[in-house]
């Protein structure tokens, strides 16, 4: 009896939903956020490439986060965990998708100095204006006193992620 078959089954069985869950998978998932410490819904996504960490010794794959707090009528904020330190203070960010033109904002840094957010309710309707029915993302930070760093999204089904994350706060109402 040949068994290369079953284990062929039993190991893709086992590493279809990691796969799966990776590239161009954008799950609406319930956290608590970091900085205010309030239940959120979020739906995230994890970079395409990795970048090395403020020390050279590891490699992180940041992640894109559109997050909302339940009950809050569908505003949906933006914020990039990058997983390494950027600045101690508000630093420019550059969003390229697609066929868009770059859009390029100034956004805040929390306590960890890792994570860069917008700060105002317009420049998350332009970044995710700019994103809606685009299918690769480019981001694009410098680091207080490095080169820039730049990773990629796969933006494939993300329209539909943050339609159900407008759900998922709406219905909270």
């Amino acid at each position: 009896m040949n068994k290369k078959p079953i284990r062929l089954f039993f190991t893709v069985s086992l590493f279809l939903p990691i796969l799966a869950a990776v590239a161009g998978s954008w799950p609406v998932e319930t956290s608590i956020d970091p900085a205010s410490y309030q239940s959120v819904v979020q739906v995230s996504g994890t970079s395409i490439d990795s970048i090395s960490d403020e020390y050279g010794v590891k490699e992180v794959k940041p992640r894109l986060e559109f997050y909302c707090t339940p009950g809050s009528a569908s505003a949906v904020s933006v914020r990039i965990n990058w997983l390494r330190f950027i600045s101690s203070f508000n630093t420019e960010v550059t969003f390229l998708a697609d066929d868009q033109e770059p859009l390029t904002l100034k956004l805040g840094v929390d306590r960890s100095n890792k994570v860069t957010a917008t700060r105002a309710a317009e420049d998350d309707k332009a970044i995710i204006a700019a994103l809606s029915g685009q299918q690769m993302l480019l981001i694009r930070v410098t680091p207080y006193s490095e080169a820039p760093v730049e990773v990629k999204f796969d933006l494939d089904e993300l329209d539909a992620g943050l339609a159900k994350l407008r759900q998922a706060c709406t219905d909270a109402n």
